[in-house]
């Protein structure tokens, strides 16, 4: 934005306009010198109609900025924005993303990006054997992963518009060449949950793992927590008197096995609610493990009040426990799940067993009901005509004989009559 200022008999007009190549920020500037008799008045009017048009010069010109490399200019825009700016988690999950951007497209100039590049970009990134991570298959062995998911491919656009919008801030270029292109597309995925079978499966297998797995995996079938939100709890945060827990944080990994603790996004993602008897069974069950544990370890314990830890008292790492959870799921032939159809899989369990949305919208710690609606619309559906089902088994009296409009018509002739007796 053009700012103005007195200098000698006139205005000095200044404005950013965008960085150099080497990240140095590049200022215009000019003089305005009011013509002879115009008043106070009419000086201040026209000064700022003078700025304005000292800024619209300037963008018609802040093409010629172009000229730097999209490599050269993520490298800026890491340093003046992502970095300072950005979560460190949203900022290191981008870090992770940026490679295949750069390889494909840092080659060239901001101003000669076109969407037809940022198109084959997209193309390149749906295509078989894109994705190098590599995993075991039913047989034990390792292969390269196919494909990346429709949600990371539409994570590569999200990122590379939020690059080009900076370019257009910093007047760089004048559009965004991303908002022309074609976005990957979502294809709708059903939220994968265990069955009230498959959920009683799960936990009869539990007996027979370590107390630490055993509880963390109670917590999230019982309690619909999120992965963050299980290894963030603090004993503190459990009252087994009331049967109840309480959210409050929620713990962030990194891939230097660091750890953050930050509050949950949304303030109803802080909420407390009752887990009931057999949580705080294996709760106290487990506190009793870990004190065993905290003496054999002495002095080396971390006294920090985290439920789930590592064997020094630190929190427990989340892909530590995303890596067993695999690995049980596997070994038992178990639906192919995560720790997160957990969550969903106590959501359909509430909504299954009739428990109204508002309800367990709180109990999920979703912002509002609707974002619940919007997850589960297909299970409330199929809930939906069991519930018509039971409506039926309502109304229908001796083998299927339904009661008749007579029948009330009977029952409100002698409700009158009384009526009229008490009058």
């Amino acid at each position: 934005m053009a700012t103005a200022r007195k200098k000698g008999k006139g205005f000095e007009l200044r404005a950013s306009f965008g960085y150099d190549s080497k990240g140095k920020q590049i200022r215009k500037s000019k003089m305005w010198n009011p013509p002879p008799g115009m008043t106070d008045k009419q000086i201040e009017k026209e000064l700022v109609r003078q700025t304005i048009l000292f800024e619209e010069e300037l963008r018609g010109g802040s093409t010629k900025n172009g000229c730097i490399k999209l490599s050269d200019f993520i490298e800026l825009w890491k340093r003046d924005y992502a970095k300072p700016q950005l979560a460190r988690k949203t900022y290191e999950n981008y870090l992770v993303y940026l490679p295949r951007i750069t390889n494909a497209l840092g080659h060239l100039k901001l101003s000669d990006i076109q969407p037809v590049h940022i198109n084959r970009f997209y193309t390149n990134l749906s295509e078989e054997g894109i994705k190098k991570r590599r995993t075991r298959n039913e047989n034990g062995k390792l292969e390269t992963e196919r494909k990346l998911s429709d949600r990371t491919r539409r994570d590569y656009h999200k990122l590379l518009s939020n690059i080009l919008n900076w370019a257009v801030r910093w007047q760089y270029v004048e559009r965004n060449m991303a908002s022309f292109a074609n976005p990957p597309k979502l294809t709708y995925k059903e939220s994968k949950y265990l069955s009230d079978d498959e959920t009683r499966r799960l936990l009869s297998l539990l007996k027979g793992e370590p107390v630490l797995h055993r509880t963390m995996i109670y917590l999230l079938v019982f309690a619909g927590l999120r992965r963050g939100e299980l290894l963030g709890l603090k004993w503190s945060d459990i009252n087994f008197e009331n049967q109840t827990i309480k959210i409050e944080r929620n713990l962030q990994y990194f891939y230097n096995n660091d750890y953050l603790i930050k509050q949950p996004k949304t303030a109803a993602g802080i909420r407390s609610f009752t887990i009931g008897k057999s949580v705080c069974t294996i709760l106290t069950e487990y506190k009793a493990w870990q004190n065993e544990l905290k003496q054999s370890v002495g002095d080396q314990w971390n006294d920090l009040d985290y439920i789930f830890t590592r064997p020094d008292g630190r929190p427990y790492l989340p892909e530590s426990l995303t890596q067993w959870f695999g690995r049980f799921v596997s070994k038992h032939n178990l639906p192919k799940v995560t720790l997160h159809s957990l969550r969903h899989t106590n959501a359909t369990l509430l909504i299954g067993s009739g428990i109204d949305v508002t309800t367990t919208s709180k109990r999920l710690g979703h912002a509002n009901s609707s974002i619940t609606l919007d997850i589960y619309s297909h299970f409330l559906e199929s809930s939906d005509s069991i519930a018509a089902e039971k409506l039926d088994e309502i109304l229908i009296v001796n083998d299927e004989k339904l009661l008749k409009i007579s029948d009330f018509e009977h029952l409100k002739g002698k409700t009158r009559g009384k009526e009229q007796k008490s009058s």
